[in-house]
């Protein structure tokens, strides 16, 4: 499903590229049905549902992309707001840009998403020190930083749920 059109036409023998366009066709709609139950606003309760919100969107990309999610008292998500995208290993985020969009929203509180198309779940030593940068920033704002998301092709971390936030 992460394979571009050239590349399943070459690596598979028999499979032309008007079978390959179907296949990315049947791909993409799989992932829209399945997240087709999301609501407008949903709440959140754990990190498994900002994996079923964000997932579709981070986990078949050959590049990283940083998102935030915005959150209301009531833990219910305001907007969802990409603020980045990079290269095959990281990418760039400005925390004043961040913070500037969550105070436009008048969001109470964050979660930051983000994927790693290599696979490997664990935060880097940059995912660590942004993370940490971000919750110092956002608490002098009054903003509570509840997660980190690192979203792979085939699962996700979450710095709350491993007690690193």
């Amino acid at each position: 499903s992460r394979m571009s059109i050239h590349e399943v036409v070459n690596k598979y023998n028999g499979i032309g590229p008007a079978k390959a366009i179907s296949l990315a066709a049947a791909f993409e709609l799989g992932c829209r049905c399945r997240d087709e139950e999301v609501t407008d606003d949903p709440m959140i309760r754990q990190s498994s549902d900002v994996y079923n919100i964000m997932r579709n969107r981070l986990e078949r990309l050959n590049y990283e992309e940083f998102w935030i999610l915005m959150l209301s008292r009531s833990n219910r998500v305001i907007s969802e707001e990409r603020l980045s995208q990079g290269g095959t290993a990281s990418t760039v985020v400005d925390i004043k840009l961040l913070l500037k969009s969550v105070i436009d929203k008048l969001a109470s509180g964050i979660i930051l998403v983000h994927n790693h198309p290599s696979g490997n779940c664990n935060p880097s030593n940059e995912d660590d020190r942004l993370t940490h940068r971000i919750k110092e920033a956002a608490t002098l704002l009054d903003i509570k930083l509840f997660d980190h998301i690192i979203i792979t092709p085939n699962s996700y971390y979450s710095y709350t749920d491993n007690s690193r936030l």
